[in-house]
């Protein structure tokens, strides 16, 4: 009986573990096939790409085309937004989706909570200011100060707000010689929170870096 019930138990075991294996083949195989699948269709959108007619090269050569006055060719910026904009499935751009499109977004235009940053839990609430363009590049907040934060833009400008925390408070700019600097980090000196250093100007890595005046340094909390 004994010997019987060890036989039956190794050969529920081993009937298990080639279930086992079975499944782990069976997920392996399905995955390559899936990733088999998506190469050969992008392989597939790749030949019909190259043979549209609208590709670059299959009208012109490359120096031709390069020699053409572009201004006068807007054939080939609607050529050139056909391809960008086509469904690879379909093979054209699928216009009549446009209108679907328009109405997720009115739907969540009337809901801002669908599409405001954060969460109900946490959510972003906007601070301003909102009468003034250009690019916020650093935030620090004030050590000497409870509420107090200083704000400035890659495009121009030093601001402060005196309590970031209430809805009502204006953001004020430092003065008009900042609002021409463009500004790229806030830092205070931990060992002396009275120390702020400002970095102004852009790496040149793009092509509308502003230029800036070096780093500069207040020993008075921001005040001069």
């Amino acid at each position: 009986m004994k010997n019987k019930l060890s036989l039956g138990s190794v050969l529920g075991i081993g009937l298990t573990s080639l279930i086992v294996a079975i499944s782990a083949f069976s997920g392996q195989l399905s995955d390559f096939i899936s990733q088999l699948e998506r190469k050969n269709a992008k392989q597939a959108f790749s030949e019909w790409y190259n043979q549209h007619p609208f590709a670059p090269g299959n009208q012109l050569s490359a120096d031709a085309a390069e020699e053409l006055p572009k201004y006068d060719r807007p054939d080939l910026a609607r050529q050139q937004d056909f391809l960008w904009t086509l469904d690879p499935a379909l093979g054209y751009p699928p216009r009549e989706r446009l209108l679907e499109a328009q109405r997720i977004v009115e739907e969540y235009k009337s809901d801002p909570s669908r599409y405001a940053p954060g969460d109900a839990l946490l959510p972003w609430e906007e601070r301003g200011p909102n009468n003034v363009g250009g690019r916020t590049r650093a935030l620090m907040w004030d050590p000497n100060t409870t509420n107090k934060v200083w704000a400035a833009g890659v495009g121009g400008g030093l601001w402060y707000n005196n309590d970031i925390t209430t809805p009502g408070t204006s953001w004020n700019n430092v003065d008009d010689f900042w609002t021409n600097i463009a500004i790229s980090c806030i830092a205070f000196d931990p060992s002396n929170t009275q120390v702020f250093y400002v970095g102004t100007g852009e790496g040149w890595y793009n092509a509308d870096a502003l230029q800036g005046l070096g780093v500069w340094k207040t020993t008075d909390g921001g005040s001069t």
